[in-house]
């Protein structure tokens, strides 16, 4: 019998995503994502959605952040990879 490979969406298809700029900012102080979002008063969902989609970060949530990670919320939010 013919084994069938799964179908795969082309959305599903993609190249790899580099890193989010707020996960290298979060990585470069040593924090884990639990630590970053204790320290800014968010949840670990948050950061970490953030991190897998950064288009979601919306600049409330850059603004504290950025205060936690010494950056500026724009560079969290227009800032390269």
């Amino acid at each position: 019998m013919k084994r069938l490979e799964p179908a795969v969406s082309p959305t599903l298809q993609r190249e790899p995503v580099k890193a989010s700029r707020l996960r290298k900012e979060r990585l470069l102080k040593g924090l884990r994502q639990t630590d970053l979002a204790v320290l800014a008063d968010v949840s670990h969902s948050s950061v970490s959605l953030c991190e897998r989609a950064p288009r979601l970060l919306r600049p409330k949530m850059a603004a504290k952040l950025a205060a936690v990670l010494g950056v500026t919320a724009d560079d969290l939010l227009h800032g390269e990879g």
